[in-house]
């Protein structure tokens, strides 16, 4: 009975073994599973990085490149293609387009940072570095002046002497006749270096300011000038006559018109109506140069991007950010197109790569009014490497506007610029000086000129609606009510007589085309004769 029931309790208790067996099993099973997709995991994350790694390596060996020997340099330079090869109103240099967060990145300078953005010395390149880039920084070196250079305000020039005209047109940009509503101006003629003067050769009326341009190109080469401030570029428009000018209900004139953006003269307006509107309005592709952005000195040059105020240790250019060798390319076509710039010509007569160089000046002291509420931080000028700071600290002495506040804003404005120069703001730039830099001081090339009294017939003659203004000087347009209020009422004659003195460049250039400055008439000695 002992041993029966002794078997019968070994029977039960291997009964009970073989019962649990199975899930011992199942249980050993799931936990190498688990432990099989772990490894997985980890194995893909290693690759994962490996793959990262070699990405970011074989990035800055392409970076590398773009500052390579003079043999990747001279394979920068963009060949200009036959008329054959390039369609009618259709640039065959145009890049494709970038996301707006890869187009628009700024430099600005951390709130907090207390240096002041000029004083930083931003690392220059070695002696005798030629990257391609660096074109930029001898734009008065481009085109030496000949010693037997054709006489200032002649005709017979390479640019001029080609030029068909038609006594029929109807077009305000052909300046040399009847309708036309604009004057010829020539930079290469007007600013001459003086140290070049002999007697094959003029004096031209600015070359007593060529000293300006001087101040420019150093600061240029100290990468220096225009801290995160708007870049200087062309729009160039194209108009046929099978299109309707949707104002007017009558075809465009044919011609190609390229505008120079002089800041503060109503540009802005014709800036926005051509990147918005003008392809829908002709059926034309709108082509977009750009002749100067300090993110172009800055990034690709051996500074540190972005934040380069800062100090940074230097990397590679941000990722989406345009590389050097698109950016040489672009500097390039914009060389290049400012080659085929030309007086106006006939209908029929435009070739594909013809175009006019027109802009917009003002009378000097209506513009200062202007200059002063866009420094001051308004819409455009809100990151001006600290400027707009500096000023609505030092230069407002009240919340609300009076006349003794006023003038003590603009006499305020008027000393900064006496002690740090007009490029300390891109919008103090005398206006013959902007003409001049933007057209790179290339030789006997003209730019057709208009007067501030004549933007309203201009934007017509383009399709932009003269009542639909970009900025109208008021809420975030100034930022202050003492701006808002100000105007040229507000000066005294003491203000006038700075201004003027200031400004005796634009003064001579305006006067040069045949148009008075009243207000400067009794500070600005007199000019018998014309270029």
């Amino acid at each position: 009975q002992i041993r029966s029931a002794t078997d019968e309790k070994m029977a039960i208790i291997m009964r009970s073994i073989k019962l649990r067996q199975p899930k011992s099993e199942k249980w050993w099973s799931f936990s190498f599973s688990c432990l099989n997709s772990v490894l997985m995991i980890l194995i893909g994350v290693c690759l994962a990085c490996l793959m990262f790694i070699g990405f970011q390596v074989a990035f800055s060996s392409v970076v590398d490149d773009n500052t390579g020997p003079p043999a990747i340099q001279k394979a920068l330079v963009v060949e200009s293609p036959s008329p054959m090869e390039d369609p009618l109103f259709k640039s065959p240099y145009e890049i494709p387009s970038l996301k707006r967060s890869q187009r628009n990145i700024e430099l600005t300078r951390p709130r907090m940072r207390k240096k002041r953005p000029e004083e930083v010395i931003l690392p220059l390149r070695a002696e005798g570095d030629t990257d391609p880039p660096l074109q930029l920084l001898s734009f008065l070196k481009r085109t030496p002046i000949s010693a037997s250079m054709t006489a200032f305000g002649s005709s017979e020039t390479n640019r001029s002497s080609s030029t068909i005209t038609n006594p029929t047109t109807t077009s305000i940009f052909d300046c040399e006749r009847e309708n036309g509503k604009c004057r010829y101006f020539y930079p290469s003629h007007f600013f001459t270096d003086p140290n070049v003067i002999n007697s094959d050769t003029k004096h031209g009326k600015g070359s007593k300011f060529y000293y300006i341009l001087e101040e420019m190109e150093s600061l240029l080469q100290q990468r220096k000038l225009w801290i995160a401030m708007p870049y200087t570029g062309l729009w160039t428009m194209s108009f046929d006559q099978d299109q309707i000018n949707p104002l007017t209900s009558q075809p465009f004139p044919q011609q190609n018109v390229t505008f120079l953006h002089v800041h503060k003269t109503g540009g802005t307006t014709i800036v926005k109506h051509a990147n918005s509107r003008i392809s829908s309005i002709t059926g034309r592709v709108m082509q977009h140069f750009k002749v100067y952005m300090f993110q172009w000195i800055a990034n690709g040059m051996g500074i540190p991007n972005n934040n380069n105020l800062r100090g940074d240790p230097m990397r590679a250019p941000p990722k989406g950010m345009m590389g050097q060798r698109d950016k040489t390319q672009m500097f390039q076509m914009t060389l290049d197109h400012l080659a085929h710039a030309t007086k106006y010509k006939s209908n029929n007569n435009w070739t594909a790569r013809d175009h006019l160089l027109f802009g917009v000046v003002r009378d000097p002291t209506d513009r200062f009014i202007s200059m002063i509420g866009q420094a001051f931080g308004a819409q455009g000028s809100s990151r001006n490497g600290g400027v707009a700071e500096e000023l609505k600290r030092d230069c407002l002495n009240s919340e609300t506007y009076t006349l003794e506040a006023s003038r003590f804003t603009i006499q305020c404005v008027i000393d900064k610029i006496k002690e740090k120069g007009y490029f300390m703001e891109i919008h103090f730039t005398p206006q013959a000086v902007e003409v001049a830099f933007s057209t790179q001081m290339i030789n006997n090339l003209p730019v057709a000129l208009f007067p501030f009294s004549e933007l309203q017939v201009l934007l017509t003659e383009i399709g932009c609606d003269p009542d639909n203004r970009a900025k109208d000087g008021g809420g975030r347009f100034r930022p202050s009510p003492i701006l808002q209020s100000m105007s040229v009422d507000d000066y005294s004659p003491d203000l006038i007589k700075q201004i003027c003195e200031l400004y005796e460049v634009d003064v001579i250039m305006l006067r040069t085309l045949g148009w008075g400055v009243p207000r400067c008439d009794p500070y600005i000695a007199a000019i018998e004769d014309k270029i």
